[in-house]
């Protein structure tokens, strides 16, 4: 609880300086990544991932909707969707189907 002058504050000044806080003072952790997001080299990264998970996903399946789905999957996870398309066979069917 935030004090005022040797005194508890009212939950709308304890509001009010919470707010003031939060926006004078950024998350380091969240400058970080959010800069780390918007590199080249990361942009770069997500696309072609996108581009592989979205073939390994269509050839496996035969479908356009899975192929969606694991290019989804691709940008948000860049680096543990590839190795696992890796590790189902790389746009071999799936068995049985």
């Amino acid at each position: 609880m935030f004090q005022l002058r040797g005194h508890f504050a009212d939950s709308a000044t304890q509001d009010a300086q919470a707010a003031t806080l939060m926006e004078s003072t950024p998350s380091p952790v969240f400058v970080k990544l959010s800069e780390t997001w918007s590199s080249p080299f990361y942009t770069l990264l997500r696309t072609a991932a996108m581009a592989t998970s979205a073939y390994h996903g269509y050839k496996r399946n035969n479908s356009v909707g899975w192929a969606i789905g694991w290019a989804l999957l691709g940008g948000l996870f860049p680096v543990i969707t590839p190795v696992i398309a890796l590790a189902q066979g790389f746009g071999k069917p799936k068995k049985g189907s």
